[in-house]
């Protein structure tokens, strides 16, 4: 006797498939650019004149509001989705669970920072861990994703805390300092390109005073930074991704020497 058990197979609805992609979209787009902006007031439903802040934050609240009706309604699996579907809702669970962790992860680089060089012990980096395995992910895939939102975070923190200004330059600054640690596309950059940037060097110009190291060190920080699971630390502090020269104090004959040892 044969006994066939078919599994049903889960599908978005229209309605709920252009919201996901919306919030897919977000998920990749550059936060400092207006593109995230108009994401952000489409996801939330709101043509408010909110702040900046709060339409994150009614946007994030909606997000959590459409997972928790998959979970209610047994819908969250999503091995029982096909491919496309299926990839907008990882997506959205990723992005769900980066945001419920950004407090824990300023606090952090807070930490890192009061310790300098020496890595400190990421007393979430389980429960996070747990989560993102809870999504299919492996362990090396959840390290991995730990590492990127770690590095997300720090960049997002230091472009928004080092450069101050509300000037349309300081605004496309802050922009294009995140398009030179991720790319135009986040996703590219998550999928080919997030243990590579290292090879690509930066130049920056500008008048004394204009924030060139201000710009720099949030370059600097923002490097990726692998998990360390044996350790439960990251393998470095990005205290040590940068390291400010002034060229200035050598004379010419030592630069060289300085920049790339004898």
């Amino acid at each position: 006797m044969y006994i066939c058990c078919m599994t049903r197979q889960l599908t978005l609805t229209n309605e709920e498939r252009d919201f996901f992609r919306n919030v897919a979209q977000a998920a990749f787009a550059n936060p400092f650019s207006q593109t995230r902006v108009e994401l952000d007031r489409k996801i939330a439903g709101s043509d408010a004149a909110l702040s900046w802040d709060d339409l994150v934050e009614l946007a994030i609240s909606r997000i959590v509001e459409r997972l928790s009706r998959l979970r209610a309604s047994g819908r969250d699996d999503l091995k029982l989705y096909g491919a496309d579907d299926r990839e907008l809702l990882k997506t959205a669970f990723l992005f769900d669970i980066y945001h419920r962790y950004r407090q824990t992860f300023d606090d952090f680089i807070l930490k890192q920072l009061a310790a300098g060089d020496e890595p400190i012990p990421v007393p979430f980096a389980r429960e996070l861990l747990g989560a993102l395995a809870g999504l299919g992910l492996d362990e090396s895939g959840s390290r991995r994703y730990l590492g990127i939102f770690y590095q997300i975070r720090r960049a997002f923190y230091f472009i928004e805390t080092a450069l101050t200004g509300l000037s349309a330059s300081m605004h496309g600054l802050r922009l294009q300092l995140w398009n030179n640690i991720f790319t135009c596309n986040i996703n590219w950059y998550e999928q080919h390109l997030w243990n590579r940037m290292e090879d690509f060097s930066t130049l920056l110009l500008g008048e004394t005073g204009t924030g060139k190291g201000a710009a720099a060190a949030a370059i600097g920080r923002s490097g990726f930074i692998p998990f360390d699971g044996r350790n439960g630390r990251f393998s470095e502090s990005f205290t040590r991704n940068f390291i400010a020269i002034n060229l200035s104090q050598y004379p010419e004959s030592l630069l060289e020497s300085e920049l790339f040892g004898h």
